[in-house]
């Protein structure tokens, strides 16, 4: 959390999809988004490696994220879409059952 916002950052988002973190900024890089949705989602940032060397990454809100790893593929970039699927419909499910009480 950052505020009240839900954040994570690409080192996050590479170990948890199983990716090498370059792969990761590079699908960052090829984001084609709106300025002003990159500006509201991500913010680069630095930070020291293991061997003491300055390096890149990027934080991202949940959008940010959401927006990121759609692109992905594999097993776990499927799994998350389907969880995000069902989540949706879920929802949906539920404004439709509140819609009918009215």
């Amino acid at each position: 959390m950052d505020g009240d916002k839900l954040v994570t950052d690409s080192l996050t988002v590479a170990k948890s999809f199983g990716k090498r973190h370059k792969n990761v900024l590079q699908a960052y890089d090829k984001l084609q988004c709106s300025a002003q949705f990159m500006r509201l989602n991500f913010q680069p940032h630095e930070y020291v490696d293991g061997r003491g060397n300055i390096q890149r990454m990027v934080k991202m809100t949940k959008d940010g994220f959401v927006m990121l790893v759609m692109g992905f593929t594999g097993e776990a970039a499927m799994a998350f879409k389907e969880a995000y699927i069902a989540a949706f419909n879920a929802m949906a499910a539920y404004i439709a059952l509140d819609q009918q009480t009215l």
